[in-house]
């Protein structure tokens, strides 16, 4: 099979949330914050405030969203059916560990990706089963391409591709 690739894929363990996407065109359902940039209501300058107490109030700000998105966790994931395992992973899709008893090829799925645990990164997307493949003559994997995704959400995952193949290359050269 010829394919044409677009995006760079890494083989990863990523933990994957999954369920049927209510409506196959729009955007996921589940907004996830990944603009990491900081947005003050106050010019710490014009308030004569010290550069330090500034960082300070950023860095406080930075462990108020870790532990807002923790309780939001437990929230989130009763929201999604299923958790599954991503072994591969690029801009344009993936491939996780098949749920054949809830899922088949053809269908629609909404997913949040666990890019890193700490400091929390979790993209959405939304995607179709297009295929199984079979590896070791047991193990089931679904392949699932992404047919909606926020720009930012797939810059998030290039960036996390390219972070994994650095450190891959580090391991194989034994630099680890």
């Amino acid at each position: 099979m010829d394919e044409k690739r677009t995006y760079l894929r890494v083989r990863t363990s990523v933990k994957g949330l999954i369920k049927k996407a209510a409506h196959r065109q729009g955007p996921p359902f589940f907004r996830v914050n990944t603009d990491r940039t900081l947005n003050f209501d106050f010019n710490y300058r014009e308030l004569g405030l010290p550069e330090g107490l500034n960082l300070y109030f950023q860095y406080l700000d930075g462990k108020i969203d870790l532990i807002l998105s923790m309780l939001g966790r437990d929230v989130i994931e009763k929201e999604f059916e299923t958790s599954t395992m991503v072994v591969e992973l690029s801009g344009g899709g993936l491939k996780c560990i098949s749920i054949p008893d809830k899922y088949c090829v053809g269908d629609h799925v909404e997913m949040l990706l666990y890019l890193s645990h700490i400091p929390l990164v979790v993209v959405s997307v939304k995607g179709e089963i297009i295929r199984v493949e079979r590896e070791g003559g047991q193990e089931e994997y679904f392949i699932i391409e992404f047919t909606n995704i926020r720009q930012k959400d797939r810059e998030l995952i290039v960036r996390f591709v390219f972070q994994e193949q650095r450190e891959q290359i580090r391991i194989n050269k034994g630099e680890i």
